[in-house]
């Protein structure tokens, strides 16, 4: 039942600098040359433009397709204009310190039902660690003033669950996530669907209601509480996506409440992107920004990227295919010549501010609760707070909510370094920039170490039945329309898979991630191969 599960995995809901490369990266030089002659079209390449896990994981699918199809002249160029790979998946260390434990600052977990990270940890020996935190010894729904909801990981959570919230609405969100499941892993089956669009995707999964609708109008409608929705539901789509369920579109919701077996990888999860890219064969620029993609006048179905190093000089790639593996939240503007005929609807991404640090307080404390609350400090004195806070916004302005989430992760042992008494990693999620007076204010002065990181870390999940074009042109696709849809580090994965497969389908004679045609006995014999997670499409095949 959704109600004693959520107590189990509702505080791994939170938890969704610079490193040396373990291998080489070979640098482009090539230009084109002007001459009068016949411009001979150049060796078969395709530019990526994105090292997150969208561009990485696109670099690997096209080097499968390469070795099952022998494409052994096609070239693989990645440009990234950070100076890692990852994106938003990237870590920090607690005082700068490479010899303590990563914490992740970006995207930090994936699930059991995220067989494409599943099985690249497999692949690449990566360690998966479930994921914990002191959460699981206890959390509190906060209103703005006061602990409106707490469980102590007692016998009694649950019965006081039930006692809120009733058996239906646990029950009811139950079964619709599962469905929602269910529906979702037709993806990495043998015969996924393709799609050049979200929205003739979502109808295929039968996700037209979900996205057209906001998560509390689509519960509401399937005969879940209001009180259910705005309390549980509204933490788990805030912390996950920093929205509220008024504003976010029912398949997001749905996802916030899939967490299932949740992991994340030991020393990061970068480190699958890394991989990826490593394993892929593809040539790697970092600190290259790509300047603008134009159709080359000389070669029909061929582009030009344009792109500056990171020494300041100018160059210019020719490309039989183009992924833009990055967000274009304002649509393409002049970044793409001729300007695209499809349309680009405008989604701005939720500015996320994470904080990390490192303090000696055990819990937030006493005086910061009951700051807003009227309440005496001494008549909260002796109580036993949660070490994890969830921000419950029913009846709250914006700048009423102060954070989305505080959460204690794990203890700290810095060895020699250590303070007396025990040290812990918390971490704060919001929507504005948290003053050092106000961490002070929930943790007194006993903070030793502060990391801030501001994200642009999801897509505005508004109803709505508009996305921007994954084909936006011959040869040229738009992974990243897919984050408006589901954004998590295993659906990009997904997304640059079927880009791919298009882009192969397309410009290299009906290929793809995996032949499309196939003999019987071939057939038989790829879709009865059992990984260790099952079948998985791209990887067995």
């Amino acid at each position: 039942m959704l109600a004693s599960h959520l107590l189990v995995v509702l505080p791994l809901l939170l938890h969704t600098h610079a490193f040396q490369f373990p291998f080489r990266i070979p640098f482009l030089t090539t230009q084109p040359k002007p001459s009068s002659e016949p411009v001979p079209h150049p060796p078969p390449r395709v530019a990526i433009i994105g090292a997150g896990p969208s561009g990485s994981s696109a670099a690997f699918w096209l080097s499968l397709a390469k070795q099952r199809y022998g494409l052994d002249d096609l070239e693989i160029d990645v440009f990234e204009k950070s100076s890692y790979i990852g994106g938003r998946s990237t870590v920090a260390y607690p005082y700068d310190n490479h010899d303590l434990p990563a914490v992740e600052l970006g995207a930090s977990v994936f699930v059991g039902s995220n067989k494409n990270l599943w099985r690249a940890a497999d692949e690449f020996n990566l360690t998966r660690i479930p994921f914990k935190s002191k959460a699981a010894e206890g959390f509190g729904m906060w209103d703005g003033s006061n602990v409106i909801f707490a469980v102590t990981s007692s016998w009694w959570d649950y019965p006081k669950m039930i006692w809120r919230y009733g058996f239906k609405a646990p029950k009811r969100t139950d079964t619709l996530v599962k469905t929602m499941i269910e529906r979702y892993l037709s993806l990495y089956s043998p015969h996924p669907p393709r799609w050049d669009n979200i929205t003739s995707l979502a109808s295929t999964l039968q996700w037209n209601d979900l996205i057209t609708q906001s998560t509390a109008d689509w519960l509401q409608s399937q005969g879940v509480s209001k009180q259910f929705i705005y309390e549980l539901v509204e933490v788990a789509v805030r912390v996950n996506y920093g929205q509220d369920v008024e504003h976010i579109h029912a398949l997001e919701g749905l996802v916030s409440l899939a967490a299932n077996n949740v992991v994340s990888i030991k020393g990061g999860n970068f480190q699958v992107f890394e991989n990826f890219l490593q394993r892929s064969g593809a040539n790697v620029r970092l600190n290259t920004n790509v300047l603008s993609i134009s159709a080359n006048p000389s070669l029909p179905n061929y582009w030009d990227v344009r792109h500056q190093t990171n020494g300041g000089r100018t160059e210019v790639g020719t490309y039989k295919g183009v992924i833009v593996a990055f967000p274009m939240p304002r649509g393409p503007g002049d970044f793409i010549h001729p300007p695209p005929e499809l349309h680009f609807p405008q989604r701005d991404y939720v500015k996320l501010h994470v904080t990390l640090l490192a303090t000696t307080c055990v819990s937030p404390n006493v005086t910061f609760l009951a700051r807003n609350s009227g309440k005496e400090v001494a008549s909260l004195e002796g109580q036993k707070l949660p070490r994890t806070l969830y921000a419950s916004t029913l009846g709250l302005t914006a700048d009423e909510v102060e954070f989305n989430a505080i959460s204690y992760l794990t203890e700290l042992d810095r060895g020699e370094d250590a303070p007396a008494e025990q040290e812990w990693i918390v971490k704060v999620f919001s929507l504005r920039e948290v003053s050092d007076e106000w961490l002070r204010s929930a943790l007194g002065d006993t903070i030793g170490w502060v990391s801030r990181k501001e994200w642009d870390a999801y897509p505005l999940g508004t109803p709505s039945d508009e996305f921007a074009p994954v084909r936006v042109d011959k040869g040229l696709f738009y992974v990243n329309s897919f984050e408006n849809f589901i954004s998590t580090m295993e659906t990009s994965t997904v997304a640059s898979r079927n880009v791919v497969d298009l882009l192969l389908n397309e410009e290299f004679n009906g290929a793809g991630v995996c032949r499309r045609s196939l003999s019987a006995d071939d057939r038989a014999a790829q879709t009865s191969f059992k990984g260790p997670k099952g079948f998985v499409f791209g990887w067995d095949c």
